[in-house]
């Protein structure tokens, strides 16, 4: 790619903007935004587990299962994610600056490992640092895919996709009987116990049924488990829903201890 196309897309990169629309996403989810165990897995689980994907995707470059859009959206991910983490916790980080830093001349070829090693290194008392530079490199290694998107317009497919794996109603920080906001220590109890039960869905969707889960659940995959998923307090409700999904399904359920989706 030509540096006059790279000089460009830098041009077109609005990182503000994006992080206006992420920041609705994570309003609509009063139980993200006020979780603080939710900005540690966000740190610790998430933003690395993406770019870690983002990485795998690029390595199939060349190869006949490789989609430049697949490859864009993996990488918009991690910036959703950032961007996520970065509205919960209020920071306020000059993004002019970051396209500023970014080099149009080449990319490092170990800067999906550095991504990784700067987020989960990251201390609380130098987060906001931190994430300044993980931006940078984010922004480094979306110019020097092959084919480079509008990362404006790869957000919403994105934000669709993260929007069906973590549902509104799922996480608006009430209490589902009595509708009355959760206690912090219920929030995350509640958080805990959706994100689990979601995410074994997905993977169950994805293992069990062979059904392509890259842009997200569909809402009939949840629903019928929806009382399950929101009974936080009860400890016996994710294996009762895990048992649920199988049978539902026509499949025999495994022993708890060897069911490798969980």
């Amino acid at each position: 790619m030509q540096h006059a196309r790279k000089e460009k897309l830098l041009e077109q990169l609005d990182i503000s903007k994006m992080s206006l629309s992420v920041g609705v996403w994570v309003n609509a989810r009063p139980a993200i935004r006020r979780h603080d165990a939710e900005v540690e897995i966000m740190v610790e689980k998430n933003i690395p587990g993406e770019i870690e994907e983002t990485a795998a995707e690029r390595e199939n470059e060349g190869r006949g299962n490789f989609s430049p859009l697949g490859l864009n959206a993996e990488t918009v991910d991690i910036l959703f994610f950032i961007l996520a983490m970065m509205t919960a916790r209020g920071m306020n980080i000059d993004f002019d600056s970051v396209a500023r830093r970014v080099n149009v001349q080449g990319g490092r070829s170990d800067i999906y490992d550095t991504m990784v090693e700067l987020v989960a290194n990251a201390q609380e008392r130098t987060l906001e640092r931190d994430m300044r530079e993980a931006l940078i490199f984010w922004a480094s290694a979306w110019l020097h895919q092959p084919e480079p998107m509008n990362p404006n317009a790869v957000l919403s497919l994105v934000s669709r996709k993260n929007s069906r794996n973590y549902p509104t109603i799922l996480f608006n920080g009430k209490h589902p009987l009595t509708g009355i906001d959760l206690s912090s220590e219920d929030l995350e109890k509640s958080f805990t116990h959706a994100r689990k039960c979601l995410r074994f869905i997905r993977i169950f969707v994805r293992d069990k049924l062979g059904r392509n889960v890259k842009y997200g659940i569909e809402t009939s995959d949840w629903l019928p488990y929806r009382e399950l998923i929101l009974q936080y307090w009860q400890p016996e409700s994710f294996e009762i829903l895990r048992v649920r999904v199988y049978t539902n399904n026509g499949l025999q359920v495994p022993n708890p201890t060897l069911d490798t989706i969980q």
